[in-house]
C-alpha cells in the first residue's frame, strides 16, 4: 500500500508520499470536519425554517394593513400559511434532534459520554421550557392527528397616544382541539390549559427557538476541542503541500493506492468546509432569549 497527497490537475505532476498514520490522521480529521459542518448546516436550516415562521405573521400584518375587506376564505389562507410554516419547523426540529446524535456518534466513535451529554441537556432543556416541551407534543400531534394552527386573529389597537395605530397577526392553538387528541401529554395539556383557551403560538415557538440555542452551544462546547485539532491537522497538511510541493492546491485528494498504484480510496482536501462552519457559527449566535425580542415597525418620533 502507498499513500500519497496529489493534485489531480493536468498542469501539475505535484505529489507528496505520507505514511499510513498520517492517511488515517489527515482523513479522520477531514471526515471529523464534514460532520461538524453537517451540525451546522442542520442548525442553519432550523433557524431558516423559524425565520420562515416569522415573515409569515409578519407578511399577514401588513395584509392586515393593506386589505380591510377580509372573507372567510382569507382567513384560511393564513391559517395555511402559518401551518405551512410550523410544520415544517417542527419537522426541522426532530431532523435535528435525530441527527446531531448520529453526527456525535460518527466523530466521537470511542466516547459515547459526548452522546449522552447531549441527550442529557435536551432533557434539561426539555424541562426549563414551556415552549420546547409544547412544540415537542404538538409535533406529535401533527404527525398522527391535527394541524399545529387552529386559529387566526388580525387586529389592530390605538397606542396609549393615540397618535398611531399598532397592528398585529396571531396564529393561536387551542386547548380544547388539542384535548381532543388522547395521546397529547396530559401533563403539558394541564400546563398550557393554566394559560387560558387559547395559546399564542408566537411565544412558544420564541421559547421553543431559545431552547434550542442551549442546545446547539451544548453541542459547540462538546465538539470545540476535536474541531481545533482536526482544523489544526487539514491546516498543517495543506500549508506543508501548498509551500513544498504547488502553491495551487486546486484538485488536491488524499490517495490509498496499491501495490500496481491503482487508486483504492480517494478523497478531495480543502478547507472550505472550515471556512464554512466558521461563518455558520458566526451567523447563528444571537438565539438565546428569543422570546424577548420582537420586531416592529413603529416609526420613533
Amino acid at each position: 500500500m502507498k499513500y500519497v497527497l496529489r493534485r489531480e490537475v493536468l498542469s501539475s505532476t505535484a505529489e507528496k508520499q505520507i505514511s499510513e498514520a498520517s492517511f488515517r490522521e489527515i482523513s479522520d480529521a477531514r471526515q471529523n470536519l464534514f460532520e461538524l459542518l453537517a451540525i451546522e448546516e442542520k442548525y442553519d436550516l432550523l433557524i431558516r425554517n423559524y425565520l420562515g415562521f416569522e415573515q409569515v405573521v409578519y407578511d399577514s400584518s401588513i395584509n392586515g394593513l393593506l386589505y380591510t375587506e377580509r372573507s372567510w376564505s382569507d382567513f384560511i389562507e393564513h391559517i395555511q400559511a402559518a401551518n405551512l410554516a410550523v410544520m415544517n419547523l417542527l419537522a426541522m426540529c426532530r431532523s435535528y434532534v435525530d441527527h446531531t446524535p448520529q453526527h456525535l456518534s460518527a466523530i466521537f466513535p470511542d466516547l459515547p459520554e459526548k452522546k449522552d451529554a447531549f441527550h442529557n441537556e435536551r432533557k434539561t432543556v426539555y424541562s426549563e421550557f414551556l415552549g420546547y416541551r409544547v412544540l415537542y407534543e404538538i409535533r406529535n400531534h401533527v404527525q398522527h392527528c391535527g394541524l399545529p394552527v387552529h386559529s387566526f386573529t388580525l387586529g389592530g389597537s390605538w397606542l396609549d397616544t393615540r397618535d398611531a395605530c399598532r397592528h398585529n397577526a396571531i396564529p393561536y392553538i387551542s386547548v380544547a382541539e388539542l384535548a381532543k387528541d388522547n395521546s397529547f401529554n396530559k401533563k403539558i395539556l394541564q400546563e398550557i390549559q393554566d394559560m387560558g383557551e387559547r395559546i399564542d403560538l408566537r411565544l412558544l415557538i420564541r421559547e421553543n427557538m431559545s431552547a434550542f440555542a442551549r442546545i446547539h452551544k451544548c453541542v459547540r462546547a462538546l465538539t470545540k476541542d476535536l474541531a481545533d485539532d482536526s482544523e489544526r491537522i487539514v491546516s498543517d497538511c495543506l500549508k506543508d503541500f501548498a509551500k513544498n510541493y504547488d502553491s495551487d492546491l486546486i484538485g488536491l485528494s488524499i490517495m490509498a493506492l496499491d501495490t500496481e498504484g491503482r487508486v483504492i480510496d480517494r478523497s478531495s482536501l480543502f478547507d472550505d468546509m472550515v471556512k464554512r462552519r466558521r461563518y455558520l457559527e458566526e451567523k447563528n449566535k444571537t438565539l438565546v432569549n428569543v422570546e424577548r425580542h420582537f420586531v416592529t415597525g413603529q416609526i420613533e418620533t
